[in-house]
């Protein structure tokens, strides 16, 4: 029984250290040869935002910063604590080397550019 105790308090410890994370608002739009991604991080600075690419998963990642001091508990919360995670799997070829980002009032955009092989082009008709 001692030994049951134990291991919850070893999860429960566990639990709070894992980062919180929550799924941001985000809108993909098609443009000539691109796509356009705009996250929602409402709170984050550009520089606590991080955007990676590993073969066909685009993962965004910000850290939100904390809300209130030290020691400070709220009795109600509606807006969520944690930071925000967007992990989105391709299903068309990306130029990785081209991908921008820039962060504006609360929303990242990052653009996507297409690769060379899956970009939009017309075929002449002999």
């Amino acid at each position: 029984m001692m030994n049951q105790e134990i291991t919850r308090a070893q999860d429960s410890q566990r639990e709070e250290s894992k980062p919180q994370y929550r799924k941001p608002r985000y809108t993909v739009l098609n443009e000539e040869n691109a796509y356009r991604l705009d996250v929602q991080l409402p709170g984050v600075a550009k520089d606590a935002a991080r955007i990676t690419l590993d073969g066909n998963l685009l993962t965004v990642e910000a850290d939100a910063p904390s809300i209130g001091e030290e020691g400070w508990q709220a009795f109600r919360r509606e807006i969520p604590q944690g930071g925000f995670k967007l992990s989105l799997e391709l299903n068309v070829d990306i130029d990785g080397d081209a991908i921008s980002a820039k962060a504006s009032e609360g929303v990242l955009t990052v653009m996507l550019p297409l690769a060379a092989k899956a970009a939009k082009r017309t075929i002449a008709i002999d």
